[in-house]
């Protein structure tokens, strides 16, 4: 699936916004910060 698609989806979708926002807080925490600041990025684009 492209991008676009997951974008579209957490716009839309509160389910998945709510569980994206709490698997990329859990991997940055407890990954040690895996993605850097992947999910600021991300909020800037949307």
């Amino acid at each position: 699936m492209p991008a676009k698609h997951y974008v579209k989806r957490y716009i839309t979708e509160t389910e998945y916004r709510e569980w994206f926002d709490v698997k990329i807080f859990r991997i940055q925490v407890l990954g040690g910060g895996i993605l850097g600041n992947f999910k600021e990025k991300f909020d800037q684009i949307v």
